[in-house]
């Protein structure tokens, strides 16, 4: 099992499992809300997210608008929330300290949920981590980083703002996305497909301008499995070693010791 040094450049952390829909979820949300509230995730918001699913019309499917209900239940300092619709559970953590820590809170999120919703099989499970690494005074931001990721910079020349990279992998039956975009100088951005809403994040993230880049490692399996929390923790693990593997191939010497 690969195990990062530290955990001190992770912005946020996302676990998720997707299971068919279950079209009459608002039924179930108030007992849902009541056992998060006593487990410490006492704010709770709803809202509708603008979407499209697909509708089939003899032989033809079609795209069809729709507006998808998302229910979302924080902790008290909005550091960390669950977010569930008719076939998504996701857990967020600005909070992360260790993958044990934040595999269990996960977990026992799924035990309450799949409690009451009895979900049978999971399509999808997913686990994201996003690295934010920011430079000491008068450091490069290109010293955090393997060379190839710096690269662009240096056969350009003159006053790059930005770069990305991304690489697709499969290892198995997981999945991995890798991005890394690179900046000469910015305040906190995240990636476009976050919507971060009211979470809290460490204030160090949120201050900081200058130097810096956003390492999203993107990991997941697609394949139909039982619930079953004995089974889904090792898979969550092969998930994160995989996604630890490839952010320190991203990553410099100096970044894996202040990271």
């Amino acid at each position: 099992m690969v195990m990062p040094i530290k955990n001190t450049s992770t912005l946020l952390g996302i676990a998720e499992i997707r299971f068919n829909p279950i079209l009459n979820i608002a039924e179930y949300i108030a007992q849902i809300q009541d056992v998060f509230r006593m487990s410490h995730y006492t704010e709770f918001a709803h809202s509708r997210n603008p979407g499209f699913q697909v509708a089939q019309n003899g032989r033809e499917k079609t795209l069809v608008p729709t507006n998808q209900d998302l229910f979302q239940f924080s902790d008290f300092n909005k550091c960390s929330n669950f977010r569930i619709n008719t076939q998504c559970l996701t857990y967020q953590s600005s909070n992360y300290k260790d993958f044990d820590t934040f595999i269990t809170l996960f977990l026992e999120g799924v035990f309450i949920v799949n409690k009451i919703l009895n979900v049978p099989i999971t399509n999808r499970i997913g686990l994201r981590l996003i690295d934010r690494l920011m430079c000491k005074r008068g450091e490069k931001i290109e010293g955090y980083l393997a060379n190839q990721e710096t690269a662009l910079f240096h056969k350009l020349g003159g006053a790059s703002i930005y770069s990305h990279s991304e690489i697709k992998h499969q290892y198995k039956d997981a999945q991995l996305c890798n991005r890394v975009k690179v900046f000469q100088h910015s305040a906190l951005e995240f990636p476009s497909d976050i919507e971060p809403g009211d979470m809290v994040f460490k204030e160090k993230f949120v201050t900081y301008k200058g130097p810096s880049a956003i390492i999203d490692t993107d990991s997941f399996i697609e394949n139909r499995m039982k619930l079953n929390l004995e089974t889904l923790r090792p898979k969550f693990y092969e998930l994160h070693d995989l996604a630890i593997f490839s952010f320190e191939a991203s990553v410099s010497n100096i970044a894996k010791k202040v990271g």
